[in-house]
């Protein structure tokens, strides 16, 4: 298998149906890729890339229960991102809802 073909299917879009282990790591690394995407590229160029290259998946696969769950942990980030260096008023708040919506979606996938 090429590079390119090994690079393609790694990101070719696709819910996890029944592997709770990879749906759960796909969703942190999208959730702290966009944080750590912070650190170097203003918020919103971040956010708008995530859209963009969501929208390029729905129009690949037309699957949406993928597009929501990405589009929510990858714009996760932001709010972490914006919770962590702007307020920490309601980070607490927060990382409990996103703890609880993890644990509900997962609690889907077993």
């Amino acid at each position: 298998m090429g590079l390119v073909k090994k690079i393609t299917d790694f990101f070719y879009p696709r819910d996890f149906k029944g592997d709770p282990y990879g749906w759960l790591t796909n969703q942190l690394s999208h959730t702290f890729g966009s944080l750590l995407a912070c650190l170097f590229i203003p918020w919103w160029i971040v956010g708008l890339f995530w859209v963009i290259w969501e929208i390029r998946h729905l129009i690949k696969t037309a699957n949406w229960k993928d597009f929501y769950e990405d589009l929510y942990f990858e714009l996760s980030g932001l709010a972490f991102w914006y919770f962590l260096i702007l307020d920490q008023t309601y980070l607490i708040y927060y990382t409990a809802l996103y703890c609880t919506i993890v644990v509900l979606l997962l609690s889907k996938k077993l």
